[in-house]
């Protein structure tokens, strides 16, 4: 026995100094940099409450990555992480991609459109309103202290006579084919001086097919004439030249007012006298025997008036 100590202590100081620190000295980790730091740690740090700036900070100067399993995101989750310590944690989180915000489109020019007809508190077109849409004829418009009004004119079918004269007269200067229409004044009246007036077109306008423009009508100023001791008023659309001759129609040009036209819509014109009216008895003329310039025609052709007066 006492032999076999000797001989166990022999061989305990034959041992190398190298192989005994080998021996004691434990294994180098082979874990790597993450080693120290890792899922637990950013645990802790959340329960101490440790700002998420500090803690993204720490997780990046550790240069670290993980792969991150559904109880790791769990239990991370619970503890208070938000998605961008998930993300720096385990970078294959991607963020949701985000809609792109729309495009702006080029603007686009407006279209011009017709104007649209101004509806009174009951949605019906305003019967004041120019722009609304009006059954076919003139109007008389008039705007007082922002106040519109329009007046529509009533169209008439007038008399017509022949101016008296004698046979031999009328052979040799010619004789007048009045319009007339009965009653002083019209109905229809106004003081200013350089009224405005609307006409408006239409297949309904019972007028005659062929007016469709304000180059088929004359301004003409009328006369105060008696017939057959009936006061009222005319005016001369035709004329015969001699007794052999075929009618004329035609106004007389020293009562003849100009007027400018303007065209508001498809189909309504605004109508301006070009100088300001003399007080006295107008009429729109129309005429279904031809225009207005000297033109041989029928002097029993359908004659149509738009009668108003000027105080």
């Amino acid at each position: 026995m006492y032999k076999f100590v000797l001989m166990m202590s022999a061989l305990l100081l034959a041992w190398p100094a190298s192989a005994q620190e080998k021996a004691v000295k434990p294994p180098p980790s082979t874990t790597g940099i993450a080693a120290p730091f890792g899922v637990k740690d950013v645990l802790d740090m959340l329960a101490a409450k440790v700002s998420e700036d500090v803690i993204v900070s720490m997780i990046s100067k550790e240069n670290l990555r993980f792969t991150l399993t559904t109880q790791d995101v769990v239990a991370l989750t619970k503890a208070g992480a938000t998605e961008r310590v998930l993300r720096q944690l385990d970078p294959s989180l991607a963020a949701p991609k985000r809609a792109d915000p729309p495009t702006p489109s080029t603007p686009v020019e407006p279209v011009s459109q017709p104007p649209v007809a101004k509806a009174d508190s009951k949605g019906e077109a305003d019967p004041n309103d120019p722009d609304a849409s009006h059954k076919p004829g003139i109007y008389l418009f008039t705007e007082k202290n922002g106040e519109r009004k329009m007046v529509e004119i009533t169209k008439t079918v007038p008399q017509s006579a022949r101016h008296k004269a004698t046979p031999v007269v009328s052979a040799v200067t010619g004789a007048y084919v009045y319009a007339f229409l009965p009653r002083a004044k019209a109905a229809v009246r106004t003081g200013d001086h350089r009224p405005i007036f609307y006409f408006y077109v239409g297949e309904t306008s019972e007028i005659s097919s062929a007016v469709d423009s304000p180059g088929q009508l004359a301004l003409v100023k009328m006369d105060h004439q008696a017939m057959q001791g009936l006061e009222g008023r005319r005016m001369a659309y035709a004329k015969v030249p001699h007794a052999f001759s075929q009618p004329i129609v035609g106004t007389d040009p020293k009562a003849l007012r100009l007027f400018k036209s303007e065209q508001t819509s498809p189909k309504a014109f605004r109508l301006i006298s070009d100088i300001e009216l003399d007080s006295g008895e107008y009429c729109f003329f129309f005429t279904s025997g031809g225009t207005f310039t000297q033109q041989k025609g029928t002097a029993g052709a359908q004659v149509t008036l738009w009668d108003f007066g000027i105080d």
